[in-house]
């Protein structure tokens, strides 16, 4: 929701906020095992053959600003800089990645 971090508390809506998507993060350590599903082990993410990660050098390297946005109802300018770094990282992920060659 933007503007991002402005709002210290929850609330089902707020005034002049905006969805613009969502943002996973998922952890080396998090990672299940090959054959494990999510939840054994504490595991709570697995690769699918649809997935495809964007890491954080790719995000830096597409202008991704690491700082915290200080956005406000009125500003979100932060927020929108960072936005469009990720649709770089989307837009720059084919070069990225190999295919992933599903069972084969």
């Amino acid at each position: 929701m933007l503007p991002y971090v402005y709002y210290r508390k929850a609330a089902d809506k707020y005034p002049n906020s905006t969805h613009v998507g969502d943002n996973f993060s998922t952890p080396k350590n998090g990672s299940c095992a090959a054959g494990a599903k999510v939840g054994e082990g504490g595991c709570t993410w697995k690769h699918q053959a649809a997935v495809r990660m964007i890491y954080y050098p790719n995000l830096m390297a597409a202008g991704w600003n690491a700082s915290l946005a200080r956005d406000t109802p009125t500003d979100d300018s932060g927020s929108r800089h960072n936005i469009a770094a990720m649709d770089t990282a989307w837009d720059n992920l084919g070069s990225l990645v190999s295919p992933r060659c599903c069972g084969c």
